[in-house]
């Protein structure tokens, strides 16, 4: 099954726990939410997220909680045809789009990563079995850096009493992290044919 987009996975959340992550401080500071998603007062609305459009977006909400199986909740969420018909979808895709961006979650995660020691350059450096051809499969990597990707998205209030992220968060945050890995790799890869046609381009130049 694909992975959730940050979306979904953020969906998931406010789902499992109410009003997470938008209750956690940490989270708070690197979004600039600090009202809830659905303040009283429309001027403390989240960018992107109009109070007047609350109907359609918890709309969307309970039909999302509604479906049980996660292939079905996928489907549904990423759904593009028919769009008119579930308004509140496309809210909350824009509205993760300008979370992502607005909290720079990518660098975040991937400053993490590095600081663990579980970026993949840092694997594939220190692994002769791994390569670019040949990427590191997040599924053996992923659930080591949730609790720290937890930490640094969501702070210690996030955490149960063994130190541990949150069960519900777990398999959410996860989700988040691939998006993170599959960016790496995606960027990576488009670096690498760069510095090959690069390459190409010199040689044909000096053989010229």
């Amino acid at each position: 099954m694909p992975t959730l987009t940050i979306g979904q996975a953020l969906l998931e959340i406010f789902i499992a726990i109410e009003g997470a992550p938008w209750i956690y401080p940490r989270w708070q500071q690197l979004t600039g939410v600090h009202h809830g998603l659905f303040p009283d007062d429309p001027k403390l609305s989240p960018k992107g997220l109009p109070l007047e459009k609350k109907a359609f977006i918890l709309s969307y909400f309970t039909q999302y909680a509604n479906i049980r199986k996660a292939d079905e909740r996928q489907k549904f969420a990423s759904a593009i045809k028919n769009a008119s018909s579930v308004p509140g979808r496309q809210i909350w895709r824009d509205f993760s789009t300008l979370v992502v961006r607005d909290s720079a979650l990518h660098r975040i995660i991937t400053q993490v990563l590095t600081d663990i020691n579980l970026h993949p350059t840092i694997l594939i450096e220190n692994n002769p079995a791994l390569s670019f051809e040949n990427w590191p499969d997040a599924r053996g990597y992923l659930p080591l850096a949730v609790d720290s990707v937890g930490e640094a998205l969501f702070g210690p209030d996030a955490f149960d009493s063994l130190g541990r992220l949150r069960s519900e968060l777990r398999e959410p945050v996860q989700a988040i992290i691939q998006r993170t890995w599959n960016n790496v790799k995606k960027s990576l890869s488009r670096g690498s044919k760069r510095v090959e046609k690069y390459r190409e381009d010199v040689m044909k130049a000096f053989n010229g």
